[in-house]
Order: structure tokens, then C-alpha cells, then sequence
């Protein structure tokens, strides 16, 4: 069981309106939405900096490229 299902009463009900008051409000930033606007930051980062990076650093952007493309793949899966 989740941390989150652990956390929450037992008569928790997600189908009940007064049990959703902690709901995300349409419009609010998500966590993926930091975590992608911290990756657009990122990126841009190591762009301006590639002069600077060795070939050890190959291995880690390599790994961070397939992780992507994973992700990336999820997403497209459904469409």
C-alpha cells in the first residue's frame, strides 16, 4: 500500500466532494510541471556549458537521454 493510502482515514471516499477538499485546482503548477520547467533550466545549462563537460560526462547524459525517451515513449503510448 502507498504511503499516501496509509496516510488518509479509513472512510476516506474520493468519490465524496467533501473528501476532495485538498483536490489540485485546475490551472495549479503539479510537481511535474516544476520538474519539467527545472529540466528546461537544466538543459539549458549543460547546453551553455558543453565546452566545459568531459567524456565521463557522456555516460550520464547517454543514461538521461534513455530515461527520457522512456518517459517520452509513456506519454506517446496512449495517443
Amino acid at each position: 500500500m502507498s504511503n499516501i493510502k496509509r496516510s488518509l482515514p479509513e472512510d476516506f471516499d474520493v468519490t465524496d466532494p467533501k473528501d476532495q477538499s485538498g483536490a489540485v485546482m485546475v490551472g495549479e503548477p503539479t510537481v511535474a510541471d516544476f520538474a519539467l520547467k527545472d529540466l528546461w533550466f537544466a538543459v539549458k545549462a549543460i547546453e551553455k556549458n558543453a565546452n566545459k563537460l568531459g567524456l565521463g560526462d557522456l555516460e550520464e547524459l547517454y543514461h538521461a537521454k534513455k530515461t527520457l525517451d522512456r518517459v517520452i515513449k509513456s506519454i506517446e503510448i496512449p495517443f
